[in-house]
């Protein structure tokens, strides 16, 4: 039982879901050009709102982060936190430079606001590629050269700030230097008073012998040695602080200056080019990827065993320039023995004139190192690199139209499809006669158009001809219907119009039903039974003598004779109710009623029972019981089919008398949903073929 109930329900969702569909699809055709003007106006709404807004313009810059570079392991370290460098970046030391150096604060975009350093941190965006080491700089302004201009100017800033605070050891090395050089000078000076000194007394000083060329020649080549070797102790010093220390190759300039060092490095930087790549495309346990990264960590280690290959040859190169060095003294020395004749004032000018060769190149010497550490702290020992500088950008980055008028568009379309999709499945009435036949099991006798009436609610008011051509043609169709369901009872019938509530239009029906049938040349009676709140009675002019009713004859205190009357439509006769304080259910089912309708069949052709509503009494219930049709009233798109499920089941449980719908108060005529009805009009349909189920 569980799995048929299952089975049942799922049947029961899926034939839901095909008639929400099914009025999804005929909804939206019938409301396109709605659609289209809902989504006009937002899209337009959303054009006029983003061009009315301030064009910013977003410049980008990149810096690239490279912590090997860098010698001090806790320099490396702060390098390798990406994310602490973007605080470093939006930091207000750091807000206050580029603001001071771009000299923003006389920009008025700046000078109006309360705090400058807070707008530039609102325009100021930063992002992270962990990957590649790299962070984006972006900033927001309305001018796009300005954009561009103060993204330069946060990464050279920000480039400066890291280069200051990362070499305090170069620029210890720097002012060593210099201070050495400013004592070499100080010599220089002195030396050269003192050969100004010795030329003014003796003036003859300045010719000199061949021995005397042959010193001065191997002082030259002594003070080029004695050079050397201070340049090769100065070289083998840094080389045994960076082994020590356990830095790159690359922090010093001697060994990032040698040709095999300089051959291993690109080596070593294609390899890693490689690792990345492949680290990108494969997983990290990849054979290819193990493959590079051992070719990349066997460069490494060859690069660092160059290290102690050069401080070993340097060291060989010192012992071997030490050894020149003292021979060339001894030369010199016997050179000056060998010049006795050489009075003490030549022999002093000459050796101030070499002392004064020897300062003078130990000051080049000198400065040329000071300017060597100078460059290799500009770059190789910050870690930091400005891979690329912001371009002006020629469109803007917010607000984005084309994308914010796309969105509004695609809003539009979903919300309105949305909102014509919830209608749809919200919806419980009946729209079509697809769902009365399928959900009620009755036969659908036709529609009747939603029109305007005059204030006694049954009188429609017509717009056009036209209209009223479709509202008689749809009436004579629902009459057509119904004689072809009763042709059993010999061409006349009585027939029984009634709702499930009040207000679905059930009497506009039945004044209507039995107006078209006398049109038709058959004779009709119209019966108003609704005893408790009857309106059928007073559509009718009232007579100038009051008549006894329904109620009085059923209460067997009128006649026949007494109760009927004629009305100004030709055929078309009126029993009125009277009202009573009560429903009669027992009264409309009593052998009296059963004995009024035969003997008016005797007379009518048709007889058109006005009954209440179905839930509010059981008036209706007992008068389908003697009638040979129900017609039950459903207003269109308003009563919920659970309503109209539970009052046909009062009124027609079983199928021994027919009971048949009628659609009332449709609106949209003429659309899609009568198309249908149109070609019967003109001819173009069959016939409709009812089952009684």
């Amino acid at each position: 039982m569980s799995e048929k109930s299952e089975t049942g329900q799922m049947d029961a969702e899926e034939a839901l879901m095909r008639r929400v569909f099914r009025d999804f699809n005929i909804s939206v055709s019938q409301h396109k050009l709605w659609v289209a003007l809902y989504c006009f106006v937002v899209v337009a709404a959303t054009a006029v709102v983003v061009f009315s807004q301030t064009s910013y313009y977003r410049a980008e810059a990149t810096l690239l982060i490279d912590p090997n570079l860098v010698q001090d392991p806790a320099e490396q370290k702060s390098l390798a936190n990406l994310d602490l460098q973007v605080a470093v970046i939006r930091s207000p030391e750091l807000a206050d430079k580029v603001i001071e150096k771009a000299n923003l604060l006389t920009d008025p975009e700046f000078a109006e606001g309360p705090d400058p350093r807070q707008h530039f941190s609102e325009n100021l965006e930063t992002a992270v590629e962990k990957t590649n080491n790299t962070i984006q700089i972006y900033y927001l302004n309305e001018d796009p050269e300005k954009a561009a201009l103060i993204a330069n100017e946060i990464a050279e800033t920000f480039l400066k700030f890291k280069s200051t605070k990362s070499s305090g050891l170069s620029v210890e090395s720097i002012d060593s230097l210099q201070q050495q050089v400013k004592q070499q000078m100080d010599k220089l000076s002195v030396i050269k008073t003192k050969i100004a000194e010795l030329n003014k007394a003796n003036p003859d000083l300045g010719g000199e012998s061949v021995v005397g060329d042959q010193i001065k020649y191997l002082n030259n080549e002594y003070i080029k040695t004695d050079a050397r070797i201070l340049q090769l102790k100065t070289t083998i010093a840094e080389l045994e602080s960076l082994i020590q220390n356990g830095g790159s190759v690359e922090s010093s300039p001697y060994a990032a200056s040698h040709p095999r060092v300089r051959a291993k490095l690109d080596r070593l930087r294609e390899a890693e080019l490689e690792v990345v790549q492949l680290e990108q495309e494969y997983r990290g346990m990849h054979p290819a990827v193990l493959k590079a990264q051992t070719k990349r960590n066997a460069l490494q280690q060859t690069l660092d065993e160059e290290k102690t290959q050069l401080l070993t040859e340097l060291r060989a190169e010192q012992k071997t320039s030490e050894a020149t060095l003292e021979q060339l003294r001894q030369n010199i020395q016997k050179l000056q023995t060998q010049e006795k004749e050489l009075t003490p004032q030549k022999l002093e000018y000459k050796n101030l004139l070499a002392e004064e060769t020897s300062v003078s190149e130990t000051v080049k010497l000198l400065n040329s190192q000071i300017s060597k550490t100078s460059v290799a702290a500009s770059y190789k020992q910050t870690g930091i690199e400005i891979l690329s500088y912001a371009s002006v950008p020629q469109s803007p980055f917010k607000p984005d139209r084309p994308k914010a008028i796309l969105l509004a568009f695609v809003f539009a379309v979903f919300s309105s499809l949305g909102f014509i999709f919830l209608r749809c499945y919200m919806d419980k009435s009946f729209r079509l006669d697809e769902d009365i036949e399928e959900l009620l099991m009755k036969p659908f006798l036709g529609h009747l158009p939603s029109v305007r009436s005059q204030k006694d609610g049954v009188t429609p008011v017509f717009r056009d001809e036209k209209e009223s051509v479709f509202f008689y043609n749809y009436l004579r169709l629902a009459c057509a219907n119904m004689n072809f369901l009763n042709t059993e009872q010999g061409g006349k019938q009585s027939i029984m119009v009634t709702s499930s509530r009040p207000g679905e239009g059930k009497t506009f029906v039945a004044y209507h039903l039995a107006h078209a049938y006398a049109r038709e040349g058959r004779v009709t009676v119209l019966i108003d039974t609704d005893f408790c709140r009857s309106s059928l009675s007073y559509l009718f002019p009232q007579p100038e003598v009051k008549r006894p009713g329904l109620h009085d004859y059923l209460m067997e205190n009128a006649k026949l004779e007494q109760i009927i009357e004629e009305t100004t439509q030709k055929n078309l006769y009126l029993i009125r109710s009277q009202e009573a304080e009560f429903s009669a259910p027992h009264a409309l089912r009593s052998e009296r009623m059963k004995d009024l309708l035969r003997d008016l069949k005797n007379y009518m052709d048709v007889i058109v029972l006005d009954a209440p509503p179905t839930l509010t009494v059981s008036d209706a219930v007992a008068l389908g019981e003697i009638v040979d049709m129900r017609v039950f009233v459903i207003e269109w798109g308003k009563t919920p089919r659970e309503v109209v499920q539970r009052a046909i089941s009062r009124v027609a449980p079983g199928n021994l008398v027919p009971a048949c719908v009628i659609l009332n108060k449709v609106k949209n005529i003429g659309g899609s949903y009568y198309s249908q009805y149109r070609h019967y009009y003109s001819g173009k349909k069959e016939k409709r073929n009812f089952e009684t189920k």
